[in-house]
């Protein structure tokens, strides 16, 4: 099995299962849980893993984040806060693993027009939605998000393994 569906698997069924498990309960444990240190550096550590390992952290980092129940502007301030981190930490080892080339930066040099209304929309429509709409549909992007993963990665898997059949 390859690293990327490893992490997409971890993020489609684990942590699904452990957010609606804990939105279900009203006992203690459900409470502390995503506030235990422990599971914090866990979670940190996977979604670090999973960034580095297959560009996947999003699933990781959206399900964390409403485990530990934050508002909707803290939520969205935390993952920005996150990958901006995360992302600035990844540059040199890209650059070195010619993930960063010239063609990479123009197309993000390129894709940055039409970010800037998304970035100044979301949060517009984020004020509008109540916190449970906000947390529904965190939850069915990550969830998109995380087969997106698993079927890109099977398709990938069973290119490649075709690819490696054939003799030169």
């Amino acid at each position: 099995r390859s690293d990327r569906d490893w992490s997409s698997d971890v993020c489609s069924s684990d942590l699904v299962a452990l957010h609606l498990w804990r939105q279900r309960q009203d006992d203690a444990l459900a409470a502390r849980l995503p506030h235990a240190l422990w599971f914090a550096a866990l979670m940190g550590a996977l979604a670090g893993f999973t960034t580095m390992v297959a560009n996947a952290a999003g699933p990781v980092m959206v399900l964390y984040l409403l485990a530990v129940g934050l508002p909707k502007l803290a939520f969205i301030g935390t993952g920005a806060w996150f990958f901006m981190l995360v992302n600035a930490f990844k540059v040199p080892f890209s650059v070195e693993l010619g993930l960063i080339t010239q063609d990479s930066l123009l197309l993000d040099a390129a894709l940055i027009l039409p970010m800037v209304p998304g970035a100044l929309l979301g949060p517009v429509i984020v004020r509008r939605m109540d916190q449970r709409l906000f947390e529904r549909v965190a939850l069915v992007l990550a969830v998109a998000a995380a087969l997106k993963l698993i079927l890109l990665d099977r398709k990938s898997t069973r290119l490649n393994s075709s690819h490696d059949q054939i003799s030169y």
